[in-house]
């Protein structure tokens, strides 16, 4: 079970049973919703969008609040383009109270009307939409912060529709506030504000406890109570299974939890901001017994401590149950357990992306050099064939859902283009990048596709604002059916291509795969007393310089297989001159050796050039390392 699709196909046999025996635009002018004016008929009252921010208002505004702030102007096509959306998204921010749960606003400046401003804020272009507020200890700051509350710029990976206009706020909100009851816990020690308590009413939002029906109804998609389709069950599940000595679900069960009583209702709003439901069943429930203790034993690893975490994604027919397992993860944090929810979800479905997006992914357009508050991801990409692929090819997929879900950052795609000749220009524009910038590489045809041959069905890995892609070399079905061997490729190089060092993550990057990346290359910033454009130059220099040492690396091992190669034909030359009828045994065997391109195999390298490939940024601004 447990990720198997053979016991998950057992455990929906086991619901239809269950079912079975159950059932016997910019204007401060208002803004209109849409109502019935009919005769008779209460009609709403107008939205009225908040002032625009000017001289007098803007620095008082941000100086005492946390804001999101969009500069526009009233000319640009596509502010007028984001009008309607950013005004949809306040009204329903605003009337639904969310202004005052999550303590934050938003609100706009002109730059026609307040040029200053926008020129004192180095607003490069329009729609520009940041964070500003007071700062705080503790807070991860943009390294692009032109002024002093000037706290992040929107997120590239973000989209600019209403769900992701109000998703930026609430996350930004519950970070802040979070970091603000840290850094007063850090003041006085004796407060009792050490909890990380979300910025509203702790009673706001709270986990769903979840019965036999209600559970299985989520599994199955089907409402037991009706027999029909479930008609609101878009959004994924984060389900904790319990085991709670009682008739009924103890309402704050968390409380006796070590990591839960601090963590849980922030975690739920956390969930709640990106669109996951987070909900509690109870395994020990006097009532239905016999009955939860069966679902639990299939759903969950009866044998370890509860409570244990289950993803459940909805509206798929089967792989649908996707189990957090605490040690493989590392045990638990909020951040993980989001993490792994949203991707769970994402990879779920293996969603479609084609060259355009990969190209912007990894050429680095974004304004930040490097993504503040997250690392930067890696997509995973399936390529085939549109016409000669098969459904067996897409069933295989299903089995790397939860291995590669469990790896942060990593995100599945697929995509029917002809990758080979997308990653051949991305070569090129690489190759042709350094020698602008004086990093000279030796850029040969032949190296660049031994690297990327392959046959199709196959997958690539892009790493975000990083142009050297990585080809699984495919030659056969059986390769491409080769789970262990498709597992082994990705583990070799799943980190990012820069990150940024933290106490969380220090051991996992200095421990990373030592067989194959002996050092690790630091380089150590002062975001808090540095420029801002000072420091990205030296990350976007970085970036350079780590693109160069790669094709460095494809070069030099290009030229280890050529020498072994030509080894090879020198000695069955030799061997053809110097053996004879039973001895030619000896000559057969060594022409049927293999002198394979090895991707990884560093070891062989010039270790004073090349035995680094992971880099770090060592922020100062960043807690110490333990």
């Amino acid at each position: 079970m447990r990720g198997n699709l053979f016991g998950q196909a057992i455990f929906a046999f086991f619901i239809q049973i269950y079912f079975f025996k159950h059932k016997l635009l910019y204007s401060q002018a208002s803004v209109v919703p849409e109502n019935n004016n009919e005769e008779g008929k209460d009609v709403k009252d107008e939205f009225i969008m908040p002032e625009y921010l000017n001289a007098n208002t803007f620095y008082e505004q941000v100086s005492n609040s946390l804001t999101v702030v969009e500069f526009f102007s009233p000319y640009c096509s596509h502010c007028k383009t984001l009008a309607p959306i950013w005004k949809d998204a306040v009204t329903t921010f605003v009337e639904s109270g969310m202004d005052v749960e999550y303590k934050i606003d938003y609100r706009q400046v002109d730059c026609v009307q307040s040029g200053d401003i926008c020129s004192s804020e180095k607003v490069p272009a329009y729609p520009l939409i940041r964070l500003y507020g007071p700062k705080i200890y503790g807070l991860d700051i943009s390294v692009s912060s032109v002024s002093e509350n000037h706290l992040k710029n929107y997120p590239s990976d973000f989209k600019r529709n209403k769900e992701d206009l109000i998703k930026f706020g609430k996350l930004e909100s519950l970070e802040y506030y979070k970091s603000k009851s840290e850094s007063v816990e850090k003041l006085d020690e004796n407060e009792e504000m050490g909890v990380h308590q979300p910025p509203a009413s702790s009673s706001s939002k709270q986990e769903i406890p979840l019965n036999s029906d209600e559970l299985i109804s989520i599994i199955s998609d089907i409402d037991i109570a009706t027999g029909e389709e479930m008609k609101e069950n878009e959004k994924p599940w984060v389900i904790s299974f319990i085991d709670e000595e009682s008739s009924h679900l103890e309402k704050e069960w968390w409380s006796k939890d070590s990591f839960f009583k601090n963590n849980w209702e922030y975690l739920g709003k956390e969930l709640d901001a990106h669109g996951v439901n987070l909900g509690t069943f109870n395994c020990h429930d006097s009532k239905n017994y016999k009955l939860n203790e069966d679902i639990c034993k299939e759903l969950v690893n009866w044998s370890e401590e509860f409570p244990q975490l289950v993803v459940i994604t909805p509206k798929k027919k089967i792989n649908k149950i996707f189990p957090y397992d605490k040690k493989d993860m590392g045990g638990f944090s909020n951040k993980k357990i989001v993490d792994f929810a949203i991707r769970v979800n994402h990879n779920s479905y293996i969603p479609k992306i084609n060259t355009m997006t990969l190209n912007s992914f990894v050429s680095g357009n974004s304004e930040e050099p490097i993504p503040t508050k997250r690392d930067e991801k890696i997509f995973f990409v399936f390529q085939y064939d549109a016409e000669t692929i098969t459904p067996e090819d897409f069933d295989f997929l299903e089995h790397l859902i939860l291995p590669l879900s469990k790896l942060p950052n990593f995100y599945m795609y697929h995509t029917d283009q002809d990758l080979e000749k997308f990653n051949l220009r991305l070569l090129e524009k690489a190759n042709n990048n350094l020698k602008k910038n004086n990093l000279f590489t030796y850029y040969s045809e032949n190296m660049i596709t031994n690297k990327l041959l392959s046959q199709v069905p196959t997958f690539h890995i892009y790493k975000e604002n990083f142009r050297i892609p990585s080809t699984y070399r495919c030659f056969s079905t059986v390769d491409l059916r080769d789970l262990n061997m498709i597992l082994e490729w990705v583990y070799k190089d799943f980190l990012p291509s820069i990150i940024e060092i933290k106490d969380t993550n220090a051991e996992l990057i200095f421990n990373y795969n030592k067989k194959d990346y002996e050092q690790v290359v630091l380089m150590f910033v002062d975001l808090l007393n540095t420029d801002s454009e000072i420091v990205t130059s030296f990350i976007k220099d970085f970036r350079k310089n780590y693109e160069a040492y790669e094709l460095s690396r494809w070069n030099y091992q290009y030229e280890v297989l050529n020498n072994e190669r030509k080894y090879k034909e020198d000695k069955i030359n030799k061997l053809k001159n110097e053996v004879t009828g039973s001895d030619r045994s000896v000559l057969f065997k060594e022409m049927k050796k293999e002198v394979l391109l090895n991707d990884f195999e560093k070891n062989k390298t010039n270790k004073s050039k090349l035995t680094y490939n992971n880099i770090g940024i060592l922020s100062g601004s960043n807690k110490p390392i333990d």
